[in-house]
């Protein structure tokens, strides 16, 4: 099954958006992004979408380098009994 991102950051003197996404086939794995919706969120306008539109919880503001960490970070956190990255 393919791997994709998608990776959207706009940067100016005055604003900061950004949305990035991991997904894996057609299905969303996360998607961090701080579009002004969602005010009910603490962290508004930071959140992300954990495997669908509709799971919504609080972030922090991100760049693109923290993005790819904590991909990174989740693509290989090994599983002690088999010692090889998740899929």
């Amino acid at each position: 099954m393919e791997v994709s991102y998608t990776f959207r950051e706009f940067v100016s003197e005055d604003d900061y958006k950004y949305s990035f996404q991991w997904q894996k086939g057609n299905k969303m794995l996360i998607r961090w992004d701080n579009a002004p919706h969602h005010k009910q969120i603490e962290t508004f306008p930071h959140h992300k979408h954990i495997e669908s539109s509709e799971n919504i919880y609080p972030s922090t503001e991100l760049s693109l380098e923290d993005v790819l960490k904590a991909i990174e970070r989740q693509l290989y956190q090994r599983d002690p009994k088999q010692g090889s990255p998740r899929s």
